[in-house]
């Protein structure tokens, strides 16, 4: 499991090298697997790569990132990014509040 965050690093370069169009499911999946595999600090990097692209990170984007940084006792990060959730108009659910 723990390689398995840079396997999905290396298919999402993949993908941008092939000039494929990656989207939000994709960009998501990735920062689960990262946070997944306690790679907090990638899941914040792949985070803010969708926020500077023209890809809008949605619910789950946001709750794997959150994720990441909780299993990582990264709480400062954790309210950072669910900050950056609530200015992007993304409301909080239960889940989010969870994780």
């Amino acid at each position: 499991r723990k390689c398995m965050w840079q396997q999905s690093i290396r298919i999402l370069a993949d993908l941008k090298d092939k000039d494929l169009e990656l989207n939000v499911f994709i960009c998501s999946a990735a920062i689960n697997v990262c946070a997944k595999s306690g790679q907090w600090e990638r899941s914040l990097d792949m985070l803010a790569d969708m926020q500077s692209t023209a890809l809008e990170p949605n619910i789950i984007s946001y709750t794997a990132a959150i994720s990441a940084c909780e299993k990582s006792a990264q709480w400062a990060w954790a309210l950072t990014v669910l900050q950056q959730m609530m200015q992007s108009q993304q409301h909080p659910d239960v889940i989010i509040y969870n994780a």
